[in-house]
């Protein structure tokens, strides 16, 4: 898994005497509920060896990385022209907020919405759509985060579903230049 580099909150300037900024993007996830079909065939231990596989598979997801470069679990290659650096916060806090709207309308993690019949979770899952937030710091530096909620299967090509939640977060961040 690509982690990116420890990121030093400390505003550098270019030679030039501008501010540089990135853009870093990070996701976190948990299983809030493993499919009963998970357990066919299991017995005893085999219970918990399933539910650690369906983990791990989505561990491999989670990380944090810089714009431009691969995102943790991804089957692209990185891109050839590096880290991405930006000369002006505004430019820096439009692409982010694209790129997190793009990553929404397209999870790399290959999970299809947590969808019931029943009324009454209907009626739960209505107060748990995406909760999408946009902060802006005092410095101008802008936050995007979302919480999803959706089923997923390492497993199977998508026969089970395990409710997962993952917390999706695209910032801003002021380069460190050495």
């Amino acid at each position: 898994m690509y982690a990116a580099p420890s990121l030093r909150h400390t505003v550098r300037h270019n030679s030039c005497g501008s501010v540089l900024y990135l853009i870093q993007c990070s996701r976190s996830s948990c299983v809030e509920e493993h499919d009963e079909d998970l357990y066919v065939d299991c017995h005893g231990e085999e219970n918990d060896a399933v539910e650690h596989m369906v983990r791990d598979a989505l561990r491999k997801l989670d990380g944090t990385w810089l714009f431009n470069a691969t995102a943790p679990g991804s089957k692209q290659q990185q891109s050839s022209s590096g880290i991405a650096l930006f000369s002006t916060l505004e430019a820096a806090n439009e692409l982010a907020g694209q790129l997190f709207k793009e990553m929404l309308a397209n999870p790399p993690f290959d999970g299809e919405a947590d969808d019931d019949d029943d009324e009454e979770e209907e009626e739960e899952e209505e107060a748990e759509k995406p909760k999408l937030s946009k902060k802006k710091a005092a410095d101008g530096q802008v936050k995007w985060e979302a919480t999803l909620r959706y089923n997923y299967d390492p497993l199977t090509a998508g026969q089970l579903k395990n409710v997962v939640e993952s917390t999706l977060v695209v910032k801003v961040v002021p380069a460190t230049v050495c």
